[in-house]
């Protein structure tokens, strides 16, 4: 093998990645490449390093710093010259806790060489230990909470408050919350320094992550355009993952937080211990609903239409406009339960009949069609995408900005594709479909089913509900395939819901 030291460590990087992206936890597998390194000690010891001193490093960034440092040791070990320096550390800011954070990390990286060079008899080189240094500064969080005061941390602050404006605009999301600002300006400060320096992170959970949360993984992407536009930097999928990562939680949070219900409770309230076993229940079910309200009586209620569910410890008789549950009067973990399994069937129910609803609205059958004379993805988008400019309900750059947003994360998720442009913007919202039973080559995979989103500001909620029902379809072995077998738009009509 010939080639630079840099570029022959990169290959053997990459050519490990990517046999054991799906057993990244596996170290036996990776040690296999290694035989004289013994790769968890090395990982426990560079972990009790950065812990002593209050740093924190994501599982995936260590296990990419532990490949790198295996590669360079094993090169050391058969008299191979060191590689040139190929990256230098950012200069910091002279505020003293960013001084303070540097000369910890220094510390750490010393002492992570020096156990190097004691176990394995060999000596690092400078350029090896300054890419040490290089890849833990821009992977690292200090859990103290001490942010440094060096210029991607000030960019990080001021990019996440225009990614905050933007997502509230666009998907109705609020990334207010102060513990979300904290972490993922963090991690928006080292991403500005990877990409400064060029480094590029690699995340083994990127397939999972886009194939089983589409919506998520969108958001994601939306992020990477307002970063790109802010800084420009090219955000890449590894990156987009991370990202995704980040944010999924909060959306997460949001989502079960709007999809709680409202439960009138009706019970008898003898004394002060049976309002503090009720004030208790209501705590047990919040995941699932709010209990607005406490009555003794049903009579005693003027109306039920502000709640979604009436929960009763004895039988209410005669007719009730929103469903009963009747539960025991212990109010114990068996009636919470009870409880929850009747809210959840209350939500999907409404699911269905909401995306029934939309999808019978917005999937129009003149933009249908089985197996078009298309030879790859970018003629289905002109094909596709230029129907709906031609009828009216996207705008004329439309194609133009499908093609930018493919740019960025092909919009195939297993064996469908969904493009659409980073922004939701149409004149009006038309679902185009196009079926392909015998598979369409889109970059890289092969899909079975084409579903071009022109979405009009007013109906982004649709976005959300038919993404989250397509990451629902795409957990069943085979759906699309069967899906993508309609012969009739009718027929993938009933097809589609027939799984929700």
């Amino acid at each position: 093998m010939e080639g630079s030291a840099r570029g022959e460590r990169k290959m053997v990087a990459q050519l490990i990645f990517d046999e054991t992206k799906d057993y990244f936890s596996q170290f036996e597998m990776i040690n296999g490449y290694f035989p004289g390194i013994d790769l968890r000690t090395l990982r426990g010891q560079i972990d009790a390093s950065l812990k002593s001193r209050g740093f924190y490093i994501n599982d995936y960034a260590l296990s990419n710093l532990i490949i790198h440092i295996a590669i360079f040791v094993e090169r050391t070990l058969n008299g191979f010259d060191p590689a040139p320096l190929a990256v230098k550390r950012s200069p910091h800011s002279e505020s003293s806790s960013d001084v303070a954070l540097s000369r910890e990390l220094e510390q750490s990286v010393e002492e992570i060489c020096a156990a190097i060079e004691s176990d394995y008899d060999v000596v690092v080189a400078e350029s090896d230990r300054e890419a040490v240094y290089v890849m833990l500064s821009v992977n690292l969080i200090h859990t103290g909470g001490n942010v440094l005061d060096d210029p991607e941390h000030k960019k990080a602050f001021e990019v996440l408050e225009v990614i905050a404006r933007r997502v509230r605009d666009v998907f109705s999301l609020d990334f207010s919350d102060h513990d979300f600002m904290l972490r993922f300006s963090l991690h928006l400060a080292n991403l500005f320094s990877r990409a400064a320096l060029n480094m590029q992170l690699r995340n083994p959970q990127l397939g999972d992550i886009k194939n089983g949360q589409p919506f998520i993984y969108d958001v994601a992407v939306f992020v990477a355009d307002v970063i790109r536009s802010e800084t420009g930097f090219e955000i890449n999928e590894d990156e987009i993952a991370y990202i995704a990562l980040h944010v999924g939680c909060l959306i997460e949070e949001q989502r079960t937080s709007a999809n709680k219900l409202h439960a009138l409770l009706v019970c008898a309230q003898h004394n002060v211990n049976g309002a503090e076993r009720i004030e208790a229940f209501s705590r047990e079910v919040e995941r699932s609903l709010v209990i607005d309200a406490v009555a003794s009586s049903i009579e005693d209620v003027d109306s039920l239409d502000r709640y979604d569910l009436v929960v009763s410890t004895f039988p209410i008789s005669g007719y009730t406009s929103v469903p009963v549950v009747q539960i025991s009067s212990f109010l114990g973990s068996r009636d919470a339960r009870a409880i929850e399994e009747r809210a959840d069937a209350i939500r999907r129910t409404r699911e269905r009949e909401e995306l029934n609803r939309d999808m019978r609205t917005f999937f129009r059958q003149e933009f249908f069609s089985i197996e078009p004379d298309v030879a790859n993805w970018r003629e289905a988008i002109d094909l596709m995408g230029g129907r709906l400019v031609d009828e009216g309900y996207a705008f004329d750059d439309f194609c133009e900005r499908l093609l930018e947003r493919e740019e960025m994360s092909s919009s195939a998720y297993c064996d469908i594709a969904l493009p659409h442009p980073v922004d939701m913007d149409a004149r009006r919202t038309a679902v185009s479909v196009a079926l392909f039973p015998r598979g369409l080559s889109w970059q890289g995979r092969t899909v079975h089913a084409v579903l071009m989103l022109a979405i009009k500001r007013d109906d982004r909620a649709f976005f959300s509900e038919l993404f989250n029902h397509i990451a629902v379809v795409l957990t069943i072995p085979g759906a699309m395939r069967s899906i993508s077998r309609a012969t009739t738009y009718q027929q993938f009509l009933d097809a589609m819901l027939s799984y929700l």
